[in-house]
This record gives C-alpha cells, sequence and structure tokens, in this order.
C-alpha cells in the first residue's frame, strides 16, 4: 500500500508531535502506539504491565497417538481451570499449548527476546501429559511474548486531538479481534469519522493504574498462587463451584472491580 516501514527503530518517548528514537529524532503529525504488552513505557510505567505467556509446540505426533486421543480435526481446546492453557493440533500434525508460566517480571520486565524458562515448559508439558495420558510427547520447540494488561483487564482506545497522540491497547490476550477493531477505530477517531466502532465502551476508557512496586509484583504473583492452590482443591475434590481462594485471587487481580 505504499506504506515504509522502519524495523528495529526502538521509541524512547513520545511528545507532541515528536518521537525520540536512539539515533535521533522524527516529527510525525499522528502517532499511534500499539505496541501493547510494550506500551507501557510510552503510556506510563503503571498504565499497563506485561505479563507473560509461553507457548510449546510437540513434534508430530504419529497417527497412532492421534487415533488414541481421538482428536481428528482443528478443534481448539483449553480447560477450565484458573490457571488456564490453550491447545490445538496444528496442520502438519503437532500439539501447540500455551500458558503462563513465570506470569510477570519485576518493574514490568519484557523478557527479552522470547527465551521461555525450562520450569515453564516442564509446567506446560506436564499439563499435556495429564491430559492425554500415555502419548509420548516430545517438545519440539518453545517460545514466550507478553500481552498488555490494564489493572481491570479491560482494553481502552484513546484519541487526544490536541496532541495528536492516540493509543489502542490491553487486550490482555483477546489481540486476534481487538487489535483489529481496535485499530480501525482509532484510526477512525483520528479522521473524525463516525462509525459504529467510534461508540463503543471501550473508546476513551481508562482503568486506574496500577500500584507501584513491590506491590504490584507481589500481587501478581500472589494472584497466580492462589489460583494454582485453588485449582489443586477444586481438582482434588471434583468440586462444580470456585472455591473462595480463586474468588479472592479475581480480586486481587480486579477482574471483578
Amino acid at each position: 500500500m505504499g506504506v515504509t516501514i522502519y524495523a528495529g527503530s526502538r521509541v524512547d518517548s513520545v511528545e507532541g508531535k515528536t518521537l525520540t528514537l536512539a539515533d535521533g529524532r522524527v516529527t510525525a503529525a499522528k502517532t499511534f502506539i500499539c505496541t501493547e504488552g510494550y506500551s507501557g513505557p510510552l503510556l506510563g510505567s503503571r498504565t499497563l504491565i506485561p505479563v507473560n505467556s509461553s507457548m510449546i509446540v510437540t513434534k508430530p505426533l504419529p497417527q497412532e497417538a492421534w487415533q488414541q486421543i481421538g482428536w481428528e480435526g482443528p478443534q481448539c481446546l483449553n480447560d477450565s481451570a484458573h490457571t488456564f492453557i490453550y491447545a490445538q493440533r496444528t496442520s502438519d500434525g503437532r500439539i501447540a499449548m500455551g500458558g503462563r508460566g513465570v506470569p510477570y517480571r519485576f518493574r514490568s520486565g519484557t523478557g527479552g527476546a522470547g527465551a521461555t524458562a525450562q520450569s515453564t515448559i516442564d509446567l506446560i508439558s506436564h499439563k499435556l501429559g495429564s491430559f492425554f495420558p500415555g502419548i509420548p510427547f516430545e517438545v519440539d520447540h518453545a517460545w514466550s511474548g507478553v500481552l498488555g494488561v490494564t489493572r481491570d483487564w479491560n482494553g481502552g482506545v484513546h484519541w487526544d486531538p490536541a496532541s495528536c497522540i492516540g493509543s489502542s491497547t490491553g487486550y490482555a490476550g483477546h489481540g486476534v479481534t481487538a487489535a483489529y477493531v481496535g485499530g480501525r477505530t482509532l484510526a477512525e477517531l483520528a479522521f473524525e469519522r463516525e462509525t459504529e466502532r467510534t461508540t463503543l465502551p471501550w473508546v476513551g476508557y481508562r482503568a486506574r493504574k496500577w500500584e507501584p512496586e513491590p506491590f504490584r509484583w507481589l500481587g501478581v504473583h500472589a494472584m497466580y498462587r492462589l489460583f494454582g492452590v485453588a485449582d489443586h482443591w477444586e481438582e482434588r475434590r471434583g468440586s462444580s463451584k470456585t472455591s473462595l481462594l480463586a474468588r479472592f485471587g479475581s480480586r486481587l487481580a480486579g477482574l471483578h472491580e
């Protein structure tokens, strides 16, 4: 479409129409901040935090293993646990499975180039083995990234006509659809177009800020620890109701504010 992309050009700050990079400055008529979990430094360190998400993918499974599992089509699956996982069968006969692992790094660290801790690989692999016992899974690849999460886990699309700076962030793991809708909405707001998207509730919505460190790190890790204990308690008892521990963890996370 005739757009030039300058990859690897890290933006350190945005002030008015000036973007400051490591090697210079760029002037822009309009600036859209749409880097999701990596947007914290540009939006303010407590506006949203990067929550880690990790994936593993197995080596291709033989047809006998697929028959034993009974997984014949491209269905996706997840469990109902509070520390949930999600999985899919790939087109080349593997299982790709994701989960949280280490949920949050101190002071909103993003984890660099996506290296995945062995403990996280082992955790997700163990979960996969518990779903389909007797299948000889071998992990072929693993990778990690971060989600952008606001204090109440709700996203927002913002446009400031005075500074000509806008953002679409806080998808909290729903980015495939939300990024598309948010991007279109932001463009329409910036060019003063009224559409069915520009009246959506997340336009102009702002969650309250996250707590300062170390309370932020302690709170996020306490939440996931509570969810893990709640999962163990509910599974051991065959409970069909959410435990009080999980409810407290949800309130701690801001999921029911």
